[in-house]
């Protein structure tokens, strides 16, 4: 269980670096070409893991998380630190100062299973205790979803959290992941 919570961690990282991110203005080339299904080395990991690294702006960050080993209850809001992994029923308990100006972008999340039909899981930055419009929502069948469109601008000092909110009718038993680019 603890493989597919880090392989589905650095599929995030590397979907968020290899993503057009409009500050890099620069492509990134991967060593390797990965598939689902395939036995990855860990050497294989760490060289695209690596690549990517190389590939951001300067003083660009990414942030992840995950609810690894927690159930979460449909129909309830959950929040995150957003690079932690503990669970909270309120946003502010979760929250973290952002030390720097800076904006927030480019989310991508992941599923080990599908919220199921008709179901959905969405996740939200909290900024300032307030929803913003950095979200995702992974729906039906999916595992997957991203928000590649919308930036939130942070100065110093705010305040950031993942909301993670299962619909009333999702699968409570998946596994979910989280992670976004705070940069200049």
């Amino acid at each position: 269980m603890g493989r597919k919570i880090i392989v589905a961690a650095m599929g995030l990282l590397i979907s968020l670096a290899t993503t057009s991110l409009e500050q890099a203005k620069a492509q990134c080339a991967l060593p390797y070409t990965l598939a689902n299904g395939q036995v990855s080395d860990a050497t294989q990991v760490m060289a695209n893991f690596n690549a990517v690294v190389g590939c951001l702006p300067a003083g660009t960050t990414v942030l992840g998380g995950s609810a690894a080993g927690q159930t979460l209850t449909p129909g309830t809001p959950f929040y995150f630190f957003p690079a932690g992994s503990v669970l909270f029923t309120a946003s502010n308990v979760a929250s973290e100062p952002v030390p720097t100006a800076g904006h927030a972008s480019h989310l991508f999340v992941s599923m080990t299973s599908a919220p199921g039909s008709g179901e959905t899981y969405t996740f939200t930055l909290i900024h300032n205790g307030v929803a913003s419009s950095l979200a995702a929502t992974v729906s039906g069948t999916a595992t997957s979803a991203s928000d590649t469109t919308d930036s939130v601008a942070l100065s110093a000092g705010d305040t950031i959290a993942i909301e993670v909110n299962p619909s009333s009718g999702a699968s409570g038993s998946a596994h979910v992941s989280w992670g976004f680019v705070l940069g200049p």
